[in-house]
């Protein structure tokens, strides 16, 4: 905050409010349009652990306000796996320098959830098995922070509710940010220096989930579906391009 000036300050508490209220009522799609808003007022090593941070709080406010539509069949197991995942990825993380197969996982998945033909299957695995996605989170959450785009595939089903998608998928987030915190701070970034930002950006965030929340409340199911699917196209599409530039690097 010491090095932003008050109107990136103000344009970046309205981007809160607006990508925190996209979230909440269509599933996913704030924390993209989010980062690259900080990013275009700060550096990158700035911009990750704020973002992070305020991402957080923002996913654990929108899980406490739908904590009715928790399941813990499928967070509990989520959560376990998330730490082992960090956890080793910790140990092999000055080892990995290549970001091209975990982008390309992320993308086979989104194109299979979004385009398969209706007579392939859903990604509807057992709620236990969430164990095992969050294990893969973990890994991509320290590797490349692509968490959310790698979670939403496992949420294209007919038999979660739109509030129950946005509550868990929350949960799974706001598990992931917690871990990075820890890992932030061990890199030597300093979170009093930019803590006047992040209280503020919270607070967008907060008034974005409590209009998000009755926006959810409103929206037809079958208008959520298609503005989740869009959404994951956009990122998608994002990713893509993100992979061309590896490819052309290498």
């Amino acid at each position: 905050m010491l090095t932003g000036s008050l109107l990136a300050a103000s344009v970046l508490f309205l981007v809160s409010i607006g990508t925190a209220l996209l979230s909440t009522a269509t599933g996913m799609g704030g924390g993209v349009l989010f980062f690259l808003s900080i990013l275009h007022f700060f550096p990158l090593a700035v911009t990750i652990p704020v973002h992070g941070c305020v991402q957080m709080f923002a996913n654990i406010m929108r899980t406490f306000a739908l904590r009715n539509h928790l399941i813990a069949a499928m967070y509990l197991p989520y959560l376990v796996g998330a730490v082992v995942g960090v956890l080793c990825v910790l140990q092999v993380l000055e080892h990995v320098q290549n970001d091209i197969i975990p982008y390309s996982i992320i993308l086979a998945l989104i194109i299979y959830s979004v385009f398969k033909p209706s007579r392939m299957p859903d990604i509807r695995i057992p709620l236990w098995s969430f164990g095992i996605v969050g294990l893969f989170a973990g890994f991509l959450a320290i590797l490349i922070g692509a968490v959310d785009p790698f979670l939403s595939p496992f949420f294209i089903r007919d038999d979660f509710t739109k509030e129950q998608v946005v509550a868990n998928k929350s949960f799974m987030q706001s598990a992931i940010h917690i871990a990075k915190v820890p890992v932030f701070l061990q890199m030597g970034f300093s979170y009093g220096e930019y803590a006047l930002l992040i209280g503020l950006l919270i607070t967008g965030s907060f008034l974005g989930i409590f209009l998000g929340v009755r926006a959810l409340s409103k929206i037809n199911r079958r208008v959520f579906l298609i503005s989740f699917k869009t959404i994951l196209v956009l990122v998608g599409i994002r990713i893509s391009f993100r992979l061309f530039s590896l490819f052309t690097q290498g």
